[in-house]
């Protein structure tokens, strides 16, 4: 139970950023877990710091979840390495097409779902699988590279009404 998305060492906002080429991309979030059914959101802001114009061709968002299978010590050769899975639980993209000017700076919420039938739950300690999952936010510049960022998240297989029975809260 102590993947609930309602604890409260879950739901510490958290905000972080990254400074490349006096361009700054900004992720905020409401917390690090989720469940079932919920919305994994963040706020992101891109803000030029010091060059005379940005072009912001737009925002990119992923959930991704990364399956990392290891056989038993009795594989061997290519059977024996690790098998590792990474799919996307959700995407949004969002168009922005304009120039960012010195000391501009531009911001809008991304995100998405978690599917209700999602099953999947971190797992870091098993001996043969490893589940994790990341959000992946991206500024896509007009350069051809983008500044991105990537933020762990811990995924619960408890949907968020079940978490608040068991953590003692009512809605």
């Amino acid at each position: 139970h102590e993947l609930h998305s309602t604890w409260p060492v879950y739901s510490q906002p958290d905000s972080r950023h990254i400074l490349e080429d006096m361009l700054v991309l900004t992720v905020e979030r409401p917390g690090t877990c989720y469940g079932p059914g919920d919305r994994v959101k963040v706020i992101v802001s891109f803000k030029n710091d010091g060059i005379p114009a940005a072009s912001l061709r737009g925002f990119e968002f992923s959930l991704m979840e990364t399956i990392i299978f290891r056989g038993g010590p009795h594989m061997s050769g290519k059977k024996g390495a690790p098998q590792v899975q990474v799919s996307p639980i959700g995407e949004q993209k969002i168009p922005v097409n304009m120039s960012i000017y010195q000391g501009q700076s531009h911001r809008t919420e991304l995100g998405c779902f978690i599917p209700q039938t999602h099953t999947n739950t971190s797992i870091s300690s098993a001996r043969h699988l490893d589940i994790s999952y990341c959000i992946v936010v991206k500024a896509v510049l007009a350069t051809g590279k983008p500044l991105m960022m990537e933020l762990p998240v811990t995924v619960s297989n408890w949907p968020r009404c079940v978490a608040l029975l068991f953590c003692g809260v009512h809605s």
